[in-house]
């Protein structure tokens, strides 16, 4: 009998312990059967030159992971009425920078959440990606603050969703895609997600797409020949910015420009590559222009490789090496991406957009031309 007593005892202390973490209300008849499971889109869009965090369509790489925070809301039972989502009235107490990891098919994360048994009771869901981007001490270079002032970093125990500080890697190699939830996950049941249970996260691209492009002018070189990129400087480009809102909509221009604020910090990036096109994924901002050139301060300078088969003899390569390229990163021509207001025309790099910037190369032939003679002398000149 004593036994019997014991045993049930520990078995109530495991089922307390395995819940407390989940919700402070009481256990009885609060929570589900149901796990919860998440999906995700995002847009297609390429940004990232390590393609261990490179997105490129509608679902992150096999082994990415992401972040999620999830706000419990107690409502009143039976009442029919949810509790909804209150900017400033929550905290992440039911999920704080949980770990998601796709597998090439599944998000999966460990120990598993429950949902609410009732629909009074609700949940809301940010998410933010990469998570090796972010730590909790903010020792990284995404940065997450419990308010617009910075002096304190984001916890569990602060109300709604973080103040965001992020800085872009000088080094291109090492540039990381950032992408945030647009937060459409509010007041979740099991019953009123799109697919019951399943948690379908939206991210956005938060930092902007800078794409620099070599290619060959038309008939300016020899069938057979290739161009590629060696080395490129990029300078006075500011590489730090903070996002009060990471939540907000980047759909307009207007708002995308809005998005980013307090951006500073002006940097050069160098590179060094073997390829005919160079991604940049950096902070949004205005190319500040040089009042006393009429030119942007943004100003790009690389150098290129022409190989191409020698006519006398195709198994042979003849090398134009070190070519130079140095020009400023106003465009004459519209903003590549419609979406965009070309008010802001290409002085201005925003959120999410894709900027595309070709340089053609070519090289001058050699022409005769002008051949002229001299007539024959009557005789030869006297010695």
């Amino acid at each position: 009998m004593v036994k019997t007593v014991i045993h049930k005892l520990m078995v109530a202390a495991l089922m307390l312990v395995a819940l407390w973490a989940c919700s402070k209300v009481d256990v009885e008849s609060r929570w589900s059967g149901e796990a919860m499971s998440f999906g995700l889109y995002v847009p297609k869009s390429v940004s990232k030159v390590d393609e261990s965090t490179f997105v490129d369509g509608t679902t992150l790489p096999s082994g990415s992971s992401f972040g999620v925070y999830a706000f419990y809301q107690e409502g009143v039972i039976d009442s029919g009425t949810p509790a909804e989502w209150a900017d400033g009235g929550w905290t992440p107490n039911f999920m704080y920078n949980e770990q998601v990891t796709f597998d090439g098919e599944n998000y999966n994360y460990s120990p598993l959440r429950y949902w609410p048994a009732n629909d009074e009771n609700t949940i809301s869901f940010w998410a933010y990606y990469p998570y090796s981007a972010y730590a909790e001490d903010n020792s990284k270079a995404l940065k997450f603050y419990s308010s617009s002032a910075r002096n304190e970093a984001y916890s569990s125990s602060c109300n709604a969703l973080p103040v965001v500080e992020y800085t872009v890697n000088t080094d291109p190699a090492k540039q990381v895609d950032i992408l945030f939830d647009s937060f459409g996950n509010k007041n979740k049941t099991y019953s009123n997600c799109s697919t019951p249970g399943i948690v379908n996260f939206n991210f956005r691209h938060a930092l902007s797409l800078v794409e620099l492009e070599i290619t060959a002018a038309n008939g300016s070189l020899p069938a057979g020949a290739t161009i590629s990129i060696t080395a490129l400087t990029l300078t006075s480009v500011k590489n730090h910015g903070i996002c009060l809102a990471p939540d907000a909509s980047i759909a307009s221009a207007s708002a995308a420009e809005a998005y980013w604020t307090g951006v500073d910090n002006v940097v050069n990036m160098t590179l060094e590559s073997t390829s005919t096109s160079t991604k940049l994924v950096l902070m949004p901002q205005a190319l500040a222009e040089d009042g006393s050139t009429g030119h942007s301060l943004v100003h790009l300078s690389m150098k290129y490789d022409i190989v191409f088969p020698a006519a006398h003899d195709p198994s042979q390569t003849l090398s134009y090496k070190d070519n130079d390229v140095d020009a400023y990163l106003w465009k004459d021509d519209t903003d590549p991406d419609p979406a965009v207001d070309n008010s802001y025309g290409v002085k201005r790099w925003l959120p999410g957009r894709r900027y595309v910037y070709r340089i053609e190369a070519g090289l001058e032939r050699i022409e005769f031309s002008e051949v002229t003679e001299a007539s024959w002398t009557s005789e030869w000149p006297t010695p």
